[in-house]
């Protein structure tokens, strides 16, 4: 096999001597430069009898008929490359391309002729009063009563009266827990390592600073200081404290709420003061409000997404009782409840009603 390097061409006689008299000159002279070393070499070569000499012409014959063998079997195993002129590539197919050929490619199907689907508003109504007549005391409230779940949607269809409603129950919890937590829940402060000294100036006036002195507190500790136990305060995340020399400040707060400060104290002083708000949960700043609707949202997630009859049952009666005919919709402004049709009262309505449909 031969090698893919270039093959070197042969020396001459008068080389092949240099090689070998160079190194021998070096061993005796090693102090000898580049010049003397080519002199003496030279000389030897000269001087060289012509038998010596023969046998470095026969070494350089050798070499030369072994560099044109090499030659000629490298030129031998070269093959001309022949260009294909006039003959265009094709381009592969697009995906497009591919695609049409696939589907023309497959058998057609023959279509199924289309039927009929019965639908009767009238055998939906006697199911209806089926129903009413059966489990009268597991019936909700206002008359609101399930009817059948839609597996595909985790929703469900109840019946109003003579109405056909659907029925979002997660959306139903997410709000009781707003309620929930809004009227109830107690934020946990935080002790602070620099208390926050309050001024009329920061709470946004006399009558402000005013407002905070009337709330509710404790009994005075040893030091004469005395806690604000008002829950429209400690519900929110706030701990005031009014020193011995009556000075107020916040030594802890609530820090859970990002950004929840001074600011936020002023919002609930405004809501008593002008609104006369009562209850924590009229008292609420809107950054505490929005907390508590992610924590709902949060809550809410966590319910499993199969529920029972009996469940969904009890988050409407709870609904019914806790939330009243005003509040149907969630925290986000999305409805409970959303109008499917209504029932015809007679056969004769129920006839007219009556449409089938083509599938």
């Amino acid at each position: 096999m031969i090698s893919n390097r270039a093959t070197k061409a042969p020396l001459s006689p008068a080389a092949l001597f240099e090689k070998e008299a160079r190194a021998q000159v070096l061993r005796e002279k090693p102090a000898a430069g580049l010049q003397d070393v080519s002199v003496a070499v030279q000389e030897r070569w000269n001087n060289l009898k012509e038998e010596d000499r023969k046998k470095y012409e026969e070494k350089a014959k050798r070499s030369l008929e072994h560099y044109d063998q090499k030659t000629k079997l490298a030129s031998g195993e070269k093959t001309p490359r022949t260009k294909v002129q006039g003959q265009k590539r094709k381009a592969p197919l697009s995906n497009q391309q591919l695609l049409v050929e696939l589907f023309s490619a497959q058998p057609q199907k023959k279509s199924k002729p289309s039927r009929p689907l019965p639908c009767s508003l009238a055998a939906l109504r006697l199911r209806l009063q089926r129903l009413s007549s059966q489990n009268a005391a597991a019936v909700a409230p206002r008359g609101l009563r399930l009817v059948k779940r839609l597996a595909s949607q985790g929703a469900w269809v109840a019946s109003c009266g003579q109405r056909l409603v659907l029925i979002n129950s997660f959306r139903v919890e997410e709000a009781l827990l707003f309620k929930r937590l809004v009227e109830n829940n107690i934020l946990p402060a935080v002790s602070l390592q620099n208390p926050l000294r309050l001024t009329a100036g920061s709470l946004g006036g006399a009558e402000h600073m005013q407002t905070l002195i009337n709330m509710e507190k404790q009994n005075p500790d040893l030091t004469g200081g005395v806690v604000f136990s008002d829950p429209r305060l400690v519900s929110n995340g706030f701990k005031i404290k009014l020193t011995a020399d009556r000075h107020l400040e916040v030594t802890a707060m609530a820090d859970c709420v990002p950004f929840l400060g001074v600011e936020d104290l002023r919002e609930i002083l405004t809501a008593v003061l002008h609104r006369k708000a009562s209850s924590v949960k009229e008292c609420r700043p809107l950054k505490v409000t929005n907390y508590l609707q992610a924590e709902a949202v949060r809550l809410a997630r966590q319910l499993p997404t199969d529920l029972s009859r009996r469940d969904v049952e009890g988050i409407v009666q709870r609904m019914e009782r806790q939330l009243g005919e005003t509040e149907r919709t969630c925290i986000h402004g999305r409805p409970f409840l959303h109008h499917l049709t209504d029932v015809p009262s007679t056969d004769e309505e129920a006839k007219a009603l009556f449409r089938p449909l083509e599938l």
